[in-house]
């Protein structure tokens, strides 16, 4: 993937978030709830795990309304993570991305646990309902 490096990353990101903004009206004012949501309900340091990352725009909302929290994001989609790890490369090790794939019960192994919060901007409504069941019965 070192093609990759060369990719104008701004740019990509910025295509991204037009296109997802098509899809989910009134995105920004969405992440601004749920970074309050978050904030008002959790720990001054809440770990916080994001399903289906994408680019990191959600995990960005929250780790600039709390500069004391720690994010996962996780995608099975790897050049999705590429750009993440961009976006949220002024967290450092605050953030970190792992790829996995919600749909297999897998998925969990290697995440650092407990998580204050679980957040997601759209990739669960992508999720079949005996997905979803699987999911939401998961710890």
């Amino acid at each position: 993937m070192d093609h990759l490096e060369n990719l104008d990353w701004p740019v990509w990101i910025a295509r991204w978030d037009r296109m997802q903004e098509r899809y989910l009206a009134g995105r920004e004012e969405r992440f601004s709830t749920m970074a309050h949501l978050v904030r008002d309900t959790q720990p001054t340091a809440p770990r916080i795990l994001d399903l289906g990352c994408g680019t990191g725009s959600v995990l960005a909302a929250l780790m600039y309304a709390m500069p004391l929290a720690r994010g996962t994001g996780v995608d099975f989609d790897p050049t999705l993570l590429l750009l993440a790890g961009k976006r949220l490369a002024p967290f450092g090790d605050r953030v970190q991305l792992i790829e996995a794939d919600v749909r297999k019960e897998s998925w969990m192994e290697g995440l650092p646990t407990p998580f204050d919060a679980v957040v997601s901007a759209t990739a669960l409504h992508w999720l079949s309902p005996s997905q979803s069941s699987t999911l939401y019965g998961q710890r």
